[in-house]
């Protein structure tokens, strides 16, 4: 058996308390002293998750383990460092029709039109990571301008309300998930929607989607 490794992993570097995680390092750093005598210069050792990498320089040893941070998102509320989203999500419109006041849309008619209601169907739904749980309360971006799901979610298909975007038209790109960090259809927007993190969005969106 050769070694050719040695690393651990931060349980809350990305919180503002990193007492915990100087426990951790302070307990790494015993072993790593304890058993000096097996692990030569040839041996990598490596410990600083995304958090810890811009957090706890002391941590970095060898290599670090950028992860969720070198695709300019990051569990940190406020990072130190500027971050750049890399995804969008975008979708186009495949289907417009207008809806008198009073009817309804989806599966189990969770949606009511207060107004004749222009709506655009979108051929995405949960199948493509674009949660059920969205349904009536997600926000997306057409013209610059932002517009409700309206309805549930279904498998392969999200119903919006464009009522105050009349020029949209069949084909259009509708936007799901921004590359703006503070948008409201953002990765981080939806997150708190749901009750997650980042993670949970992006990986939730399978290879195949219409990533861009």
């Amino acid at each position: 058996m050769e070694l050719v490794g040695v690393y651990t992993h931060f349980a809350n570097a990305d919180e503002e308390d990193l007492s915990f995680a100087r426990e951790q390092l302070d307990l790494f750093n015993g072993v790593l002293k304890k058993q000096k005598g097996y692990i030569h210069d040839d041996v990598m050792i490596h410990a600083a998750n995304s958090p810890a990498t811009m957090k706890l320089p002391e941590a970095h040893f060898d290599m670090v383990r950028c992860g969720i941070s070198m695709y300019g998102y990051s569990t940190i509320e406020i990072p130190p460092v500027e971050l750049r989203p890399i995804l969008k999500l975008t979708s186009p419109i495949i289907y417009i029709n207008t809806i008198e006041k009073g009817r309804t849309v989806g599966y189990g008619r969770t949606f009511t039109a207060k107004r004749t209601t222009k709506i655009g169907i979108l051929p995405i739904g949960y199948s493509d990571g674009f949660w059920r749980f969205f349904s009536n309360q997600a926000k997306l971006i057409v013209e610059d301008k932002i517009v409700p799901v309206i309805g549930r979610v279904t498998m392969n298909q999200t119903i919006l309300d464009i009522t105050d975007v009349p020029n949209v038209q069949i084909g259009q790109s509708i936007t799901l998930i921004d590359d703006k960090l503070d948008s409201l259809c953002g990765v981080y927007a939806l997150a708190k929607s749901s009750g997650t993190i980042c993670y949970e969005i992006l990986t939730n969106i399978p290879a195949w989607a219409s990533v861009s």
